[in-house]
């Protein structure tokens, strides 16, 4: 399997994690935002309107 991290809080899960978020930027071909649960969850809804996840808020916990 291979090893995610989340890149807003860190997290990393070597499981096949279905409840994480994948962002690919068209601007910037193979680059890759992985997000766990929590923080996609926070961030949802600057998920659906596309902004670039420096703008997104800090995970909850």
């Amino acid at each position: 399997m291979e090893l995610r991290t989340c890149n807003a809080c860190g997290k990393t899960s070597t499981e096949s994690a279905l409840t994480w978020s994948l962002e690919r930027d068209v601007r910037s071909p193979g680059v890759e935002w992985w997000s766990c649960d929590e923080c996609a969850r926070a961030n949802v809804r600057s998920i659906e309107a596309k902004l670039d996840p420096q703008f997104w808020s800090k995970p909850l916990s």
